[in-house]
């Protein structure tokens, strides 16, 4: 049982691998990335229609029809480091963060992966409590990133181009990739609890030896 807990996380952890690193990728500078992989974006309504809006980690892009499509870096349109009114400030702020905890839950889950290959040849509870932790981690540094970027960057965005503003690739992918990592945290813990039942000698006593009885010697008179 053990090692079919262990498969089913390797393959999740996987899929949180492939995900987490996916979302990592709005940190690029590239239009074309940020376009494809945005963590939010909005296509032409409202008081800006016609004009898409594509918001990555560390800039957004623009497109309007017959122009050219324009990015613009969050660093670079700061006008004070400690206005947080500012939306090119705080998502700067955020989005820095964001990665930096996307890629931590990147490398984590790769170690999960890893380990619960392991754990299907040989199944272990140290091995799967060291997946408990190192899966948690993981949970949580991605649902930290998340939430910093998407609920302190996302409303300051839309305070900037005033519209209806949907979750891109990355805020998708991230999403779904720390609710699959703490679906492996709790097969991690089944499977460590299973692992130590089993290792554990069994405390049935052993049947006692049988008593024979030597026939008694017979004296001829």
């Amino acid at each position: 049982m053990s090692a079919a807990l262990n498969g089913v996380s390797a393959l999740l952890a996987l899929i949180c691998f492939i995900f987490y690193m996916i979302a990592t990728v709005g940190y690029s500078n590239e239009k074309t990335t940020i376009i494809n992989v945005n963590w939010f974006h909005s296509y032409g309504t409202g008081s800006y229609e016609n004009q898409n809006v594509f918001v990555g980690l560390r800039r957004l892009v623009t497109q309007l029809p017959g122009q050219d499509t324009t990015s613009l870096a969050y660093a670079n349109c700061g006008m004070d480091d400690d206005d947080d009114n500012n939306f090119c400030n705080v998502c700067a702020r955020e989005g820095d963060s964001a990665f930096g905890l996307m890629a931590l839950s990147t490398i984590l889950s790769f170690i999960v992966v890893g380990l619960s290959v392991a754990g299907i040849a040989s199944p272990s509870a140290v091995m799967s409590g060291a997946n408990v932790v190192i899966a948690m981690l993981a949970t949580l540094f991605g649902v930290i990133g998340w939430g910093l970027f998407v609920y302190k960057c996302f409303d300051k965005i839309v305070e900037m181009y005033p519209r209806d503003m949907d979750y891109g690739p990355g805020a998708i992918m991230s999403l779904i990739a720390f609710m699959l990592m703490f679906i492996v945290m709790i097969l991690q813990i089944v499977a460590a609890i299973l692992a130590a039942k089993s290792a554990t000698p069994s405390s049935t006593p052993a049947p006692a030896p049988v008593a024979t009885q030597e026939p008694e010697a017979t004296t001829e008179l």
